[in-house]
Protein backbone atom coordinates (compact mmCIF):
# COMPACT_ATOMS: atom_id res chain seq x y z
CA UNK A 1 0.00 0.00 0.00
CA UNK A 2 1.62 3.34 -1.40
CA UNK A 3 0.13 6.26 -2.20
CA UNK A 4 -0.88 6.24 -6.24
CA UNK A 5 1.62 8.04 -8.39
CA UNK A 6 0.42 10.89 -10.79
CA UNK A 7 3.17 11.68 -12.53
CA UNK A 8 7.12 12.56 -12.06
CA UNK A 9 10.15 14.06 -13.82
CA UNK A 10 11.08 10.53 -15.23
CA UNK A 11 7.80 9.37 -16.96
CA UNK A 12 6.91 12.79 -18.97
CA UNK A 13 8.29 14.38 -21.54
CA UNK A 14 7.86 18.14 -20.84
CA UNK A 15 9.49 18.66 -17.31
CA UNK A 16 8.38 21.95 -15.81
CA UNK A 17 11.38 21.90 -13.85
CA UNK A 18 14.42 21.33 -16.73
CA UNK A 19 16.24 18.38 -14.90
CA UNK A 20 17.18 20.91 -12.18
CA UNK A 21 15.65 18.36 -9.17
CA UNK A 22 14.22 14.69 -10.02
CA UNK A 23 10.04 15.42 -8.11
CA UNK A 24 7.15 13.03 -8.44
CA UNK A 25 3.28 14.06 -7.75
CA UNK A 26 1.39 11.50 -5.23
CA UNK A 27 -1.94 10.78 -4.77
CA UNK A 28 -3.23 12.07 -1.30
CA UNK A 29 -2.72 9.51 1.15
CA UNK A 30 -4.14 9.05 4.42
CA UNK A 31 -4.50 7.59 8.00
CA UNK A 32 -3.28 8.03 11.57
CA UNK A 33 0.46 7.23 12.26
CA UNK A 34 1.54 3.80 13.06
CA UNK A 35 1.90 2.99 16.85
CA UNK A 36 3.77 -0.67 16.97
CA UNK A 37 2.18 -1.16 20.35
CA UNK A 38 -1.25 -0.24 19.30
CA UNK A 39 -1.31 -1.48 15.82
CA UNK A 40 0.19 -4.86 15.70
CA UNK A 41 -1.64 -5.56 12.60
CA UNK A 42 -0.40 -2.86 10.54
CA UNK A 43 3.11 -3.83 11.82
CA UNK A 44 2.78 -7.18 10.29
CA UNK A 45 1.55 -5.71 7.05
CA UNK A 46 4.47 -3.52 7.19
CA UNK A 47 6.47 -7.09 7.22
CA UNK A 48 4.68 -8.54 4.57
CA UNK A 49 5.22 -5.16 2.27
CA UNK A 50 8.77 -5.13 3.15
CA UNK A 51 9.48 -8.49 2.16
CA UNK A 52 8.26 -7.73 -1.35
CA UNK A 53 9.90 -4.33 -1.08
CA UNK A 54 13.12 -6.58 -0.63
CA UNK A 55 12.71 -9.13 -2.96
CA UNK A 56 12.33 -7.04 -6.41
CA UNK A 57 14.98 -7.23 -9.14
CA UNK A 58 17.66 -4.44 -8.55
CA UNK A 59 21.02 -3.64 -10.05
CA UNK A 60 23.95 -2.34 -8.54
CA UNK A 61 24.10 -0.59 -5.12
CA UNK A 62 23.23 2.88 -3.18
CA UNK A 63 20.91 5.63 -3.65
CA UNK A 64 18.74 4.98 -6.88
CA UNK A 65 19.24 6.42 -9.92
CA UNK A 66 16.39 8.57 -11.44
CA UNK A 67 14.56 6.12 -13.84
CA UNK A 68 11.33 4.45 -14.76
CA UNK A 69 12.57 1.14 -15.97
CA UNK A 70 14.54 -0.01 -13.66
CA UNK A 71 15.77 -0.02 -9.99
CA UNK A 72 19.14 0.80 -10.08
CA UNK A 73 21.95 2.61 -7.92
CA UNK A 74 24.66 4.89 -8.86
CA UNK A 75 27.79 3.11 -7.15
CA UNK A 76 29.30 -0.13 -8.42
CA UNK A 77 30.92 -1.51 -5.39
CA UNK A 78 29.03 -2.23 -2.21
CA UNK A 79 31.16 0.02 0.34
CA UNK A 80 29.99 3.27 -2.06
CA UNK A 81 26.36 2.09 -2.09
CA UNK A 82 26.30 2.36 1.56
CA UNK A 83 28.25 5.92 1.84
CA UNK A 84 25.63 7.20 -1.16
CA UNK A 85 23.30 6.79 1.46
CA UNK A 86 24.58 8.36 4.41
CA UNK A 87 27.89 9.74 3.61
CA UNK A 88 29.97 9.06 6.84
CA UNK A 89 29.11 6.49 8.29
CA UNK A 90 31.85 3.74 10.35
CA UNK A 91 33.13 1.33 9.86
CA UNK A 92 32.53 2.29 6.45
CA UNK A 93 34.15 5.37 5.39
CA UNK A 94 37.42 4.22 6.82
CA UNK A 95 37.52 6.27 9.86
CA UNK A 96 39.04 4.98 13.12
CA UNK A 97 36.55 4.41 15.52
CA UNK A 98 38.61 6.99 17.81
CA UNK A 99 37.53 9.66 15.45
CA UNK A 100 34.18 8.84 16.04
CA UNK A 101 31.83 10.96 18.09
CA UNK A 102 31.25 8.15 20.63
CA UNK A 103 34.68 8.37 21.37
CA UNK A 104 34.21 11.21 23.35
CA UNK A 105 31.06 11.40 24.39
CA UNK A 106 30.72 7.22 25.48
CA UNK A 107 34.31 6.10 25.66
CA UNK A 108 33.15 3.02 27.31
CA UNK A 109 31.87 1.91 24.59
CA UNK A 110 34.75 2.11 22.72
CA UNK A 111 35.94 -1.69 23.32
CA UNK A 112 32.50 -3.29 21.97
CA UNK A 113 32.04 -1.22 19.67
CA UNK A 114 35.80 -2.13 18.54
CA UNK A 115 35.12 -6.41 18.29
CA UNK A 116 31.60 -5.12 15.79
CA UNK A 117 33.56 -3.67 13.35
CA UNK A 118 34.55 -7.31 11.56
CA UNK A 119 30.98 -8.34 11.48
CA UNK A 120 30.16 -5.44 10.03
CA UNK A 121 32.47 -4.82 7.27
CA UNK A 122 30.55 -8.13 5.77
CA UNK A 123 27.72 -5.92 5.04
CA UNK A 124 29.62 -4.28 2.24
CA UNK A 125 30.96 -7.69 0.67
CA UNK A 126 29.80 -8.45 -2.72
CA UNK A 127 28.30 -11.35 -1.27
CA UNK A 128 26.08 -9.38 0.97
CA UNK A 129 22.15 -9.84 0.70
CA UNK A 130 20.71 -6.41 -0.87
CA UNK A 131 17.48 -5.52 -1.88
CA UNK A 132 15.98 -1.85 -2.27
CA UNK A 133 15.14 -0.39 0.76
CA UNK A 134 12.84 2.68 2.07
CA UNK A 135 15.65 3.16 4.74
CA UNK A 136 13.73 5.86 6.55
CA UNK A 137 10.56 4.01 8.48
CA UNK A 138 9.57 6.41 11.31
CA UNK A 139 7.01 8.77 12.04
CA UNK A 140 4.41 9.13 9.69
CA UNK A 141 6.35 7.45 6.62
CA UNK A 142 3.70 4.66 7.52
CA UNK A 143 -0.11 5.21 8.14
CA UNK A 144 -2.64 3.37 9.77
CA UNK A 145 -6.45 2.92 9.09
CA UNK A 146 -8.61 0.49 11.09
CA UNK A 147 -5.70 -0.99 12.59
CA UNK A 148 -3.52 -1.77 9.61
CA UNK A 149 -1.38 -0.54 7.36
CA UNK A 150 -2.97 1.94 4.68
CA UNK A 151 0.34 3.72 3.00
CA UNK A 152 4.11 3.15 3.54
CA UNK A 153 5.22 6.55 2.36
CA UNK A 154 8.24 8.96 1.14
CA UNK A 155 10.57 6.68 -0.94
CA UNK A 156 12.82 9.46 -1.57
CA UNK A 157 15.81 7.91 0.32
CA UNK A 158 15.37 5.02 -1.58
CA UNK A 159 18.61 3.11 -1.88
CA UNK A 160 20.34 -0.73 -2.69
CA UNK A 161 21.58 -1.90 0.66
CA UNK A 162 21.78 -4.88 3.10
CA UNK A 163 17.68 -5.63 3.41
CA UNK A 164 18.12 -5.67 6.98
CA UNK A 165 18.83 -1.87 6.97
CA UNK A 166 15.41 -1.36 6.82
CA UNK A 167 14.64 -3.98 9.52
CA UNK A 168 17.23 -1.74 11.86
CA UNK A 169 15.38 1.70 11.11
CA UNK A 170 11.98 0.41 12.04
CA UNK A 171 13.95 -0.95 15.32
CA UNK A 172 15.36 2.54 16.29
CA UNK A 173 12.25 4.41 15.46
CA UNK A 174 9.74 1.88 17.19
CA UNK A 175 11.36 -0.67 19.03
CA UNK A 176 14.09 0.47 20.80
CA UNK A 177 12.38 3.04 23.08
CA UNK A 178 9.05 1.22 23.10
CA UNK A 179 9.62 -2.28 23.39
CA UNK A 180 11.68 -5.01 21.58
CA UNK A 181 8.31 -6.88 21.05
CA UNK A 182 7.28 -4.31 17.73
CA UNK A 183 10.95 -5.65 16.42
CA UNK A 184 9.41 -9.40 16.80
CA UNK A 185 6.17 -8.66 15.44
CA UNK A 186 8.02 -7.16 12.39
CA UNK A 187 9.83 -10.28 11.72
CA UNK A 188 6.68 -12.29 11.79
CA UNK A 189 5.11 -10.79 8.85
CA UNK A 190 8.38 -10.09 7.06
CA UNK A 191 9.66 -14.11 7.49
CA UNK A 192 7.23 -16.76 7.90
CA UNK A 193 10.48 -19.28 8.55
CA UNK A 194 11.88 -19.29 12.47
CA UNK A 195 15.26 -20.11 11.59
CA UNK A 196 15.59 -17.33 9.09
CA UNK A 197 13.66 -14.49 11.38
CA UNK A 198 16.26 -15.03 14.09
CA UNK A 199 19.02 -14.75 10.94
CA UNK A 200 16.94 -11.05 10.14
CA UNK A 201 17.31 -10.50 13.85
CA UNK A 202 20.24 -11.11 14.45
CA UNK A 203 21.39 -8.94 11.56
CA UNK A 204 19.07 -5.83 12.75
CA UNK A 205 20.83 -5.92 16.37
CA UNK A 206 24.44 -5.38 14.18
CA UNK A 207 22.95 -2.81 11.77
CA UNK A 208 20.83 -1.09 14.42
CA UNK A 209 24.23 -0.25 15.61
CA UNK A 210 25.25 1.43 12.98
CA UNK A 211 22.37 3.46 12.59
CA UNK A 212 22.63 4.94 16.01
CA UNK A 213 26.11 5.63 15.46
CA UNK A 214 25.31 7.56 12.13
CA UNK A 215 22.11 9.37 14.35
CA UNK A 216 25.19 10.46 17.11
Amino acid sequence: PVPEPIACSATIERDPLGGRWSWQVLGLASGEELDATRHPEAVRDLGRLLAQLHALPVEGWGALEDRAEAIRGVASTPTEGLLSRWGRQWPYDGRALLAHPVARHAPNLIGALGELREPLLRYAEASAQVGVCHTDLYGRHALVQNGRLAALMDFGDAAIVPVAFDLASFAYYYAAHRGWGALDTLLEGYEPRRVMRDVREAETYQLLVVLALQKV
